[in-house]
């Protein structure tokens, strides 16, 4: 996703590099973890992490243009070239298609491993065919909207954490919420789908892949609900906050559902299956 560029040092010293290496290790060993299951295909592919004052970048492959020298564990350090657009995202540079990661990297573990997975579904989301169009929400500036956004987060949250009949309410309440405020603004339902692919499916991937890299339970990804409320809008951020809720919740409602998501859907597939 485009994120605004973080802070960075205009020159890049030994803990840069040392942080920015270590990001590369923890990517490729959670992309090999995953080993393809979650889509089908490996996430594992070029990926460049920049500082977005100086542009210096770290790559986990030689890349075919530009100065980098070989750096440890198998990476290549080196100056990003001028014109090649910087942000949280997927982008073509040098013939290839790569993942791009801004530095700094999040410290907490969870939520860096998350990142990098993302932006590396970005790189294969278009091979997928589950690239959606990148629409504002309107409805979520709204106070209606924006509130009834909030319950649903928090049913969903709540499902996260539950167990059982505990859980299936939990998910009818947040289904319930979706459904009044898409009744309140027509049209709705159709923009709220197509951010949620474009960067719900994303958010997903990293949130289930690191929680299954780093053996954590559900209420790790729970907290990125309520985190995500602290956002001083939602408009084109609604996928980073639902994302995860949803699609953590369908693997255990509808374990098939991804193969059905281009067709369906995210949130309606959630909708049918707990009735």
């Amino acid at each position: 996703g485009f994120l605004a560029p973080g802070r960075a040092s205009a020159q890049a010293g030994p803990d840069d590099t040392a942080a920015a290496v270590a990001g590369i290790r923890e990517y490729r060993a959670a992309c090999a973890a995953d080993g393809g299951r979650l889509w089908g295909r490996s996430l594992c592919g070029p990926m460049v992490l920049v500082a977005p004052r100086s542009r210096f970048a770290v790559t986990d492959q030689r890349p075919a243009a530009g100065e980098f020298q070989e750096g440890p564990g198998g990476t290549w350090i080196g100056r990003l070239p001028d014109g090649v657009m910087l942000a949280n995202t997927s982008v073509g540079w040098a013939g290839r298609d790569w993942a791009m990661v801004l530095l700094p990297l999040p410290r907490d573990q969870y939520l860096r491993v998350l990142l990098l997975l993302h932006e590396s579904f970005h790189r294969i989301q278009d091979s997928l065919g589950l690239r959606g169009p990148d629409r504002g929400n309107p409805q979520l500036v709204e106070r209606d909207g924006r509130y009834l956004l909030r319950l649903e987060l928090n049913a969903m949250a709540a499902a996260l954490q539950a167990d059982g009949g505990a859980r299936r309410r939990a998910v009818r309440d947040a289904v319930l919420f979706r459904r009044y405020r898409q009744r309140l603004y027509p049209g709705a339902d159709t923009l709220e789908n197509a951010l949620e692919l474009q960067e719900g499916l994303a958010e997903y991937t990293g949130a289930r892949l690191a929680l299954d890299y780093l053996h954590l339970p559900l209420s790790r990804a729970a907290r990125l609900l309520g985190d995500f409320q602290g956002r001083p809008t939602y408009v084109r951020a609604l996928g980073y906050g639902t994302g995860p809720g949803l699609g953590l919740l369908l693997d255990r409602f509808a374990p098939g559902w991804r193969s059905r998501v281009r067709q369906e859907g995210i949130a309606a597939q959630l909708a049918k299956a707990v009735g």
